[in-house]
């Protein structure tokens, strides 16, 4: 009985099963990360993070506003607004679209994070100053740098703090 475990046969469904898992995993993740929106947890109040909070930066050049949604059937509400450099994105997911010029101040008033294994994804929520005061619509802005960098994970030559 002990030699049929070790068959030729047995391993190579061991073999066929982790190649089929494997698969299904990938196909999976790709599905996320392709077609739908990634979730993400606020993680403003925690250690790491806290410090950001309330930094405030100004933009260096011209930025599109872009809103999302998030239904699958593409529906014409906004769930969420990314702030992007030009030319942005495309995409039946973009039911508005804006410029933010240059100049404009934007403060960091939460940091978001994935909740997807092995996806170490950070966002920023910003606001942007007008008049003195903070805008109503919270905006994200993806990180693409580190936290603990120069400019906070934010692109060079595009936000510099204030």
């Amino acid at each position: 009985m002990s030699g049929m475990l070790s068959s030729p046969f047995i391993h190579g469904v061991r073999t066929w099963v982790l190649n089929i898992g494997a698969l299904v995993v990938v196909v999976y993740s790709l599905d996320l990360l392709l077609n739908s929106q990634v979730p993400m947890v606020d993680v403003g109040e925690a250690r790491e993070y806290a410090h950001l909070v309330g930094k405030k930066f100004r933009t260096q050049q011209e930025l599109r506003i872009f809103g999302i949604t998030a239904d699958r059937h593409y529906a014409k509400r906004v769930d969420y607004v990314m702030l992007v450099t030009p030319p942005g994105f495309g995409g039946r997911e973009i039911v508005t679209r804006d410029v933010l010029p240059k100049g404009s101040v934007v403060q960091i008033v939460g940091v978001l994070r994935s909740t997807v294994p092995f996806l170490r994804r950070v966002e920023y929520v910003v606001r942007v100053k007008k008049d003195g005061r903070l805008g109503e619509v919270p905006m994200r802005v993806n990180l693409t740098g580190a936290i603990d960098d120069a400019n906070v994970g934010l692109p060079e030559g595009i936000f510099v703090e204030e």
